[in-house]
């Protein structure tokens, strides 16, 4: 295969170990022709095998040779990564897998926050951009980001986006003041299956075996239980729109369903990490149990420090859940080392 072939392979297949040395090759290929897509990959491999400082130290090589590269890897993108905390990017393959852009300062150099992310967007290494946080100064600027979003003639196919002002999403459930920007919102983006606008994480309808998008606050529809039950690897966007958008039903039967089926897929899952650590924050769903184990099963190495933090917050979580919270963490801690 070639390179765009395994590249977008990386975005939707498990990224084992096969797919990362077939992709080795081609970074020494890119490489050689003087594409700095070469060394990025190179450094990304050595990312997923390091931990602490090591990583650390790894993560900001990336930054400084994208840096170095501004021009080739992010066009007219470039200047922004010189403005500290404004442009976070997760790359992957060489490529824009996830992005966390922070319009609130980089409004004062004289853009606005929607042209902001039009320029994002419009990196090519960004065509197959998954997951988009945008943080902005106020409300009234995050509906501009998402009423450019619903406009957008040529959309990423994303499936995690989050505008508001805060970090962090609040609550889990509707925010009717928004509503009517939702469906334009999943006719863009239909394989989105976490979607926070400004404090909440909204609760996303499932569309099970084809049938029309039912209402998430709604009883579940028949077939929309099983459906989760028997949800396929999350390999194609369609199967993790399925069973992401699970995670945020408004049923509790319907999120019980998601995380068991996550559970049971173990790291095939686990692509679903940033959503099930976003909702292990206090307060969003109950029970947080399930998630501890769903993200133990997973074998999620970032949620090693989330973990041991539960494990302690005697004020926000029950006993078991600290007591399971602290096992997974020591049980992936010994996993990675």
């Amino acid at each position: 295969m070639n390179y765009d072939e395994l590249a977008t392979l990386a975005f939707d297949q498990p990224y084992d170990d096969e797919l990362r040395q077939a992709l080795l090759v081609c970074a020494d290929r890119l490489g050689q022709d003087g594409d700095p897509r070469g060394a990025l990959i190179t450094m990304e491999h050595a990312v997923l095998a390091a931990d602490g400082a090591q990583r650390r130290a790894l993560e900001r090589g990336i930054e400084a040779h994208v840096l170095e590269h501004g021009a080739a890897l992010l066009g007219a993108m470039a200047q922004m990564m010189t403005f500290k905390h404004s442009l976070k990017l997760a790359w992957r393959a060489g490529q824009i897998y996830g992005a966390l852009l922070d319009t609130r300062h980089l409004a004062k150099q004289g853009m606005t926050a929607p042209e902001l992310v039009k320029l994002l967007l419009k990196i090519p290494a960004a065509v197959q951009l998954r997951r988009l946080r945008v943080r902005v100064s106020s409300i009234e600027r995050g509906v501009e980001v998402v009423t450019a979003l619903g406009k957008r003639k040529h959309p990423p196919p994303l499936e995690h986006l989050e505008v508001g002002p805060r970090a962090c999403a609040e609550r889990v459930g509707r925010r009717d003041a928004e509503a009517h920007r939702l469906p334009t919102l999943l006719d863009k983006y239909p394989y989105l299956h976490f979607c926070t606008l400004f404090d909440v994480a909204i609760a996303l309808p499932i569309r099970p075996s084809g049938k029309p998008l039912g209402d998430p606050y709604a009883d579940p529809e028949p077939g929309v239980v099983s459906a989760v039950t028997m949800a396929d690897p999350p390999t194609t966007l369609p199967a993790r729109a399925l069973l992401g958008r699970a995670l945020t039903h408004a049923d509790p039967i319907v999120r019980a369903a998601g995380l068991q089926r996550i559970t049971e897929l173990g790291p095939a899952a686990a692509c679903f990490a940033p959503v099930l650590l976003a909702l292990l924050r206090p307060g969003l769903v109950e029970p947080q149990l399930p998630i501890v184990h769903a993200l133990r099963a997973i074998g999620a190495r970032d949620a090693i420090e989330p973990l041991a933090v539960v494990s302690s917050r005697v004020d926000h979580y029950d006993v078991a859940t600290r007591r399971a919270a602290g096992a997974a963490a020591w049980a992936l801690r010994q996993r990675s080392a």
